[in-house]
C-alpha cells in the first residue's frame, strides 16, 4: 500500500511535467500563435498546433460549404479554435462574415456571439459579445438566459444574445474582429479573436463544454467541445497529499 501511494503520487507529478502546455497569446488576429496560417484552399495549414481544441469546415469552395443556409463565402463559418491556461480561455473563430455584416436577398444579416454551453447540456450559459451590438459590449463576458435562433428553425442555433446579464466588461481590450486573409479564390476570411479570465466563468470552469459561433441568420455555424485541463498547482497539490498519505501509512506500521 505504501509504495503503490508513493508511486501514484509520483506518477501524478510527473505526468504534469510531461503534459504541460504553453500557448503564447497575442491579440492581433494574425493566428500565428495558433500554428493556422488561413489562405487558397489547398495551400495554407488549417491544422492548428498540438494542445489546441478546433473543428475545421470544408474550405474548398467546389464544394457546399454553408449550411443549413445560402448565401456563398460571407455567410461561411470556416474554423474555430479554443484553448485555455492557468489565467485565460483563449478563442480564434474565421468567417467569410465581415464585422459590419453581410445582405442577402434584401436583409443585412450579422455576426452573431460567442456561446459557451459548460456542462454539454444543451444550454448555453455564457456569450461572449464579437460586434457590440446594441447594448452590449464588445469583449464582454454575458450570463445569458435568451438567444436568437436565427431563420433555420433552430437549426445552427444559437446566434446573438436577446436577454443577457454583463459579468465581465473589459472595455473591448481582450477581443479584435478586423484581420482578414484573401482565401479560396472568391472572398476573404475575417478572424474573431479574444481571451476570457477563466475565473468569471467562477465555479462552472473545470467541467467539460462546447464553444459555438453563428450569424444572425444561422445559415452556418461552426462548434467546439474542449475539457480543461486542471491548473497544474491542482495537481501539486493532489501529488503532495498522496505523499503526505504515504507517510502516515509509513508511521502507523
Amino acid at each position: 500500500m505504501k509504495k503503490s501511494l508513493g508511486l501514484m503520487a509520483m506518477f501524478i507529478l510527473i505526468g504534469v511535467s510531461a503534459n504541460a502546455y504553453a500557448f503564447t497569446f497575442s491579440l492581433d488576429g494574425s493566428l500565428a500563435e495558433w500554428g493556422v496560417t488561413p489562405g487558397i484552399y489547398g495551400s495554407s495549414d488549417w491544422v492548428p498546433d498540438s494542445g489546441i481544441a478546433y473543428n475545421i469546415e470544408d474550405n474548398n469552395p467546389a464544394v457546399s460549404y454553408v449550411g443549413p443556409g445560402y448565401g456563398g463565402q460571407p455567410f461561411d463559418a470556416e474554423a474555430i479554435y479554443v484553448t485555455s491556461d492557468a489565467t485565460n480561455l483563449y478563442f480564434a473563430v474565421v468567417t467569410g462574415l465581415s464585422s459590419n455584416g453581410s445582405t442577402f436577398g434584401g436583409v443585412t444579416y450579422y455576426p452573431g456571439d460567442i456561446a459557451l454551453d459548460f456542462g454539454l447540456d444543451g444550454f448555453y450559459e455564457y456569450g461572449i459579445e464579437t460586434t457590440g451590438n446594441g447594448s452590449f459590449v464588445k469583449g464582454s463576458l454575458y450570463s445569458v438566459t435568451n438567444w436568437g435562433q436565427g431563420i433555420w428553425g433552430g437549426i445552427g442555433a444559437p446566434t446573438g444574445m436577446l436577454a443577457a446579464t454583463e459579468i465581465f466588461n473589459p472595455s473591448e481590450t481582450n477581443l479584435v474582429y478586423n484581420k482578414t486573409y484573401y482565401g479560396n479564390g472568391h472572398g476573404k476570411h475575417y478572424v474573431i479573436e479574444g481571451y476570457m479570465p477563466i475565473e468569471k466563468f467562477g465555479a462552472d470552469w473545470g467541467e467539460s463544454f462546447k464553444a459555438h459561433w453563428s450569424m444572425s441568420c444561422a445559415n452556418d455555424f461552426i462548434e467546439v467541445e474542449l475539457t480543461p485541463i486542471p491548473e497544474p498547482a491542482s495537481f501539486g497539490l493532489l501529488g503532495l497529499g498522496l505523499f503526505g498519505l504515504a507517510r502516515r501509512f509509513r508511521r502507523r506500521n
